[in-house]
């Protein structure tokens, strides 16, 4: 049947559903709705015929919105280290600058 799911999270007014688009038996995907600023939602899954709630559910984490204010310096050769300025970042080892299509 068809799925929601269902996002609770304290700087939500109220809980927020979206709806699920079911890839397969064991994968359903949902888009995550606008949340201000860094936090989590705490995610479940609804049957939308008869309103169930599933019992477990998931945290997701929101990293906010990261912005790039400038870059330093702005022409450089191969292996020059680059500064990259902004705003949002966080100190993670997936953190990764792409040029063209190189990471």
């Amino acid at each position: 049947g068809a799925m929601s799911c269902k996002y609770s999270a304290a700087k939500f007014s109220s809980a927020v559903y979206i709806s699920a688009t079911t890839i397969n038996a064991s994968a359903i995907v949902c888009l995550t709705p606008a949340h201000p600023g860094v936090g989590s939602a705490w995610v479940q899954l609804v049957r939308q015929e008869d309103q169930s709630v599933s019992t477990e559910g998931v945290r997701f984490e929101y990293d906010g919105i990261t912005s790039v204010d400038k870059i330093s310096p702005l022409l450089g050769y191969e292996d020059t280290l680059l500064t990259v300025y902004g705003k949002g970042f966080v100190n993670t080892r997936k953190l990764q600058c792409r040029f063209g299509g190189t990471l």
